[in-house]
């Protein structure tokens, strides 16, 4: 018997006729002008495929023939499947691939959570069995049973496969797979916490948003088992239900509580426990208590009015990807107060889908998936794309609850692949050459931020500074932020020690050494800010109050030196911004620079979050000088976007503009550099911040400084660094610090706007990140090369504050904002309804809403 040829071959050998067929030979850099030789030569070295714009074009006409839902969804299937036929067409070029292992290839390793949720993906997409899918499903059979945690995501994605799988009666594995879906559901019956009205994911007044993602969990996982005709334990599911009922208020839904301005606390929870209500809605008849109906139906009485204050507070939250999957699972009647429910849900989806990533990917910079339990961290961002992809495919292929004709389900493979290929052939023609680049795992970040704080570590004196032959002060506060944030506790001996340094030593007057130290006590009292409210105010007022609780509880001696701190910052700013301060005899307001200013922003939001007394004026000079002296820089051309509009009657209306790349300079040269335009990014992202908890931003000033930041994202994209050539990430000339001062300026300017990407999709975090960890020396350090003399380069290790940069960036360790960042320019809703007040306690078991106005 012949072997088994693998599906994606086959595919491949296809989709090739088809394309040779329809655009001619393909043409290879090398092939031009050769004659076929006489004899079998030796393989020839790979080399850079070109591509014909007769084949672009064929593959835009292949993409343009299906509808924008299923182009998505086979574009997203690509990305996550990665076909082994994109070795050879995207060879030389600057890919970032999925980060999982192709799904053709076996591994010993067990499954996790996001290579079962690429699994369920395939399954659910409906795309036609292969070997491929059979080898994944026999893995996913193999695995252990998940641990019970605090998330119940790993139990419904598990189900979501069984059921999915048991659709396909070609995988011969019926048996096996109802053994195991028993298995899950008997432990995910017994797993309560995250649910519960005491769970550890309730403190305080404030709900996790993963509270209510498990309760979408669990009312998935009781009708997946009841799909699968699984006897569940009813009574386990009515608790949750009247938890969740327990958590509603009439005028806001169902927010997280105390960080009521954040879409991750309002926009998410509202969403998970909608669809979690509308899951239970849906369950057959007779399944759970009428009682327990009727408190579901008393609960969603605000659902359109709450979908209504959604859609007017966060008009620019992107909806797509795990949230266009949860979306999905809303109640059909239901949409915004005086919108029709099926033309509101094409427009949402049609939305998702008219902006298709050459890569597949799905790249949002929400927080759904974290909420969803799909992510290790908040912050993990490799995982964050998987899961958004994934959870995409589910949605467009026919939904979280498995019960619709998946989209693909009457499609031949041979079509999907024709038109897979199509995607691989137009993102391989979009990509320039350069080194490829395998996108950087979570493990090897945290391994080389953990072996750069050892070297830290390792180079500390014994009186706990970090000395240098200048500015010891910012080298001892740089180093303890580094280490503060590659998870150092502020109990550890050399956190301590560093700190008493600082507070016996330190002497406050030189502006980048003022902002650090401002910064590193803003790490090391974090916790308290977080207890005090400071990070999750719900209107100025309790922002204030935050303030002046967390005063009480900052030793005196440390609340002394913030104060002296942010005297010599105010009196280093003038009209043209921050000077180096007093020490450096600038403090007359003779002097300012871009450089100066961007750490003048940094420690004015520092000593805010810290409780000091700021002058909100400080923070409107800057953003006002900042976006009236952006530099437009024509050669880099111009970026489109789209903003949205409230008319007269409340609907949203959708606009199309444009804004010219830009940025800044360092003191009014016009020589834009990439330092000076991320810094001017990062201080107009923290102004926009800070004026608008304090009730201070205007439309008008919140769209130009939103414009000004899209522009200068534009502008980044052209001019970052590359792997190898003329702009590789270390240079060869010029100060040693450059390299990790531009990183560290680079990585605020994304984090602080929530910015994965730039341009035209340009991944800044993962170019970095891969250039740092290539570059760490075996110590743990990093190094410079400067030009001893014309012929001659010595490198030298790095100074203590480089190093520290070069973690956080790693670590992606910008300052906290407090409300939602800046995303793209919009014009703002009108004023919000004043908040109710906040629930003595957040959930009341038994399903009575435990707000104010229900007592």
């Amino acid at each position: 018997m012949p072997p088994r040829v693998p599906a994606s071959v086959l595919l491949f050998i296809a989709c090739l006729a088809a394309f040779v067929a329809a655009t001619g030979p393909v043409v290879r850099a090398k092939d031009k002008d050769q004659q076929a030789p006489a004899h079998k030569p030796a393989a020839p070295a790979p080399t850079i495929r070109e591509f014909t714009e007769k084949e672009v074009e064929h593959a835009q006409q292949v993409t343009g023939e299906i509808t924008p839902e299923r182009a998505m969804l086979v574009n997203n299937l690509r990305y996550l499947l990665r076909p082994e036929y994109e070795l050879e067409l995207l060879f030389g070029r600057a890919n970032v691939p999925c980060a999982l292992t192709p799904f053709e290839r076996d591994e010993l390793a067990p499954m996790t959570v996001l290579s079962n949720l690429r699994l369920w993906a395939v399954l659910q997409s409906g795309m036609a069995t292969t070997d491929a899918v059979r080898m994944q499903l026999e893995r996913f059979l193999c695995n252990g049973l998940p641990d019970a945690d605090m998330s119940l995501a790993n139990f419904g994605i598990e189900l979501g496969i069984c059921v999915s799988a048991l659709q396909r009666p070609e995988l011969e594995s019926r048996d096996q797979i109802l053994e195991r879906a028993r298995d899950l559901v008997d432990l995910a019956m017994r797993v309560r916490t995250g649910t519960d009205a005491d769970s550890p994911l309730i403190v305080g007044s404030v709900i996790r948003p993963m509270w209510f993602a498990n309760h979408l969990w669990r009312g998935l996982i009781c009708r997946f088992a009841l799909a699968m005709e699984i006897k569940i334990n009813e009574h386990v599911w009515e608790t949750a239900l009247r938890n969740l009922c327990g958590a509603v208020s009439k005028k806001r839904g169902w927010c997280g509580g105390g960080r009521a301005i954040d879409a991750s606390f309002d926009f998410d929870t509202n969403l998970l426990a909608m669809a979690a209500a509308s899951v239970a809605m849906a369950a057959p008849e007779g399944t759970l208590k009428d009682s327990v109906i009727r408190g579901i139906e008393k609960a969603v009485e605000c659902v359109p009015a709450t979908l209504l204050r959604l859609e007017r507070e966060y008009p620019t939250e992107p909806i797509t990807g795990s949230r266009l999957a949860v979306l999905g699972m809303l109640n059909p009647a239901w949409a915004p107060q005086g919108r029709e429910p099926e033309a509101w849900r094409k427009a949402i989806t049609g939305l998702a889908v008219s902006d298709i990533d050459p890569t597949g990917a799905v790249r949002v910079d929400d927080h759904m998936g974290y909420a969803l339990g799909l992510t290790p961290d908040v912050d993990s961002r490799v995982g964050r794309v998987i899961a958004d992809t994934a959870l995409s495919c589910i949605a467009l292929g026919g939904g979280l609850a498995c019960c619709t004709e998946p989209l693909l389900a009457k499609a031949k493979l041979s079509e999907v692949g024709r038109e897979m290929y199509a995607f691989s052939v137009i993102h391989a023609a979009s990509l320039e050459a350069g080194t490829p680049l395998m996108d950087v795992t979570d493990e090897a970040t945290d391994r080389a931020i953990h072996h750069g704080c050892e070297y830290l570590i390792s180079i500390q004196a014994k009186d706990g500074s970090f000395q240098s032959y200048i500015f010891p002060g910012a080298q001892t506060a740089a180093s303890l932020l580094a280490l503060m944030h590659g998870d150092w506790k502020r109990d550890s001996d050399e956190v301590k020690r560093g700190m008493e340094w600082l507070s016996m030593n330190y002497v406050p007057g030189h502006s980048y050494s003022d902002a650090l130290v401002l910064m590193c006590f803003q790490k090391f009292y974090e916790a308290e800010e977080r207890d005090c409210g400071i990070l999750t105010p719900d209107s100025p007022d309790a922002f204030k109050q935050a303030q002046i609780e967390l005063r009480k509880r900052i030793e005196p001696r440390h609340a002394k030196l913030i104060d002296w701190m942010l005297k010599c910052l105010d009196s280093a700013h003038n009209r043209s911004g921050f000077g180096y301060g007093a020490i450096a005899g600038t403090a007359d307001g003779s002097y300012a620079d871009n450089s100066c200013s961007q750490f003048g922003v940094l420690g004015l939001k520092a000593a805010s979050l810290l409780g000091a007394d700021v002058d909100p004026k400080l923070f409107k000079s800057e953003a006002a000088r900042l976006t009236k002296r952006y530099t437009v820089n024509g050669s880099n051309g111009r970026v489109s976007y789209r903003y949205r509009t409230l008319n007269k009657k409340g609907e949203v209306e959708v606009h199309d503009d444009e804004i010219a790349a830009g940025g800044w300079d360092y003191q009014g040269d016009g020589n834009l550099g990439l330092s000076m335009t991320a810094g001017g990014v990062s201080s107009l992202a923290i102004c926009r911040d800070e004026l608008k908890v304090r009730g201070l931003l205007d439309d008008d000033f919140a769209r130009k400084i939103d414009t000004s930041i899209l522009g200068a994202q534009l502008w980044m994209s052209k001019n970052y660094y590359t792997l190898d050539g003329d702009r590789y990430l270390v240079r060869h000339n010029g100060i040693h610090r450059d390299p990790y001062y531009n990183l560290y300026s680079v990585e605020r300017a994304g984090v602080l706007t929530g910015s994965p990407l730039w341009g035209n999709g340009l991944d800044w975090y993962a170019i970095g990140a891969a250039s740092l960890i290539a570059l760490q020396a075996a110590d743990g350090s990093w190094s410079y090369l400067m030009h001893e003399d014309k012929e001659s380069v010595r490198e030298f290790t790095a100074d203590p504050v480089s190093i520290a940069f070069a973690i956080l960036f790693l670590k992606r360790a910008a300052l906290p904002l407090i409300g939602t960042p800046p995303r793209k320019p919009i014009d703002t809703p009108p004023d919000r309804e004043t908040p109710e007040p906040k629930p003595s306690s957040p959930v009341t078991p038994g399903g009575k809403a435990s707000t104010a106005e229900s007592k």
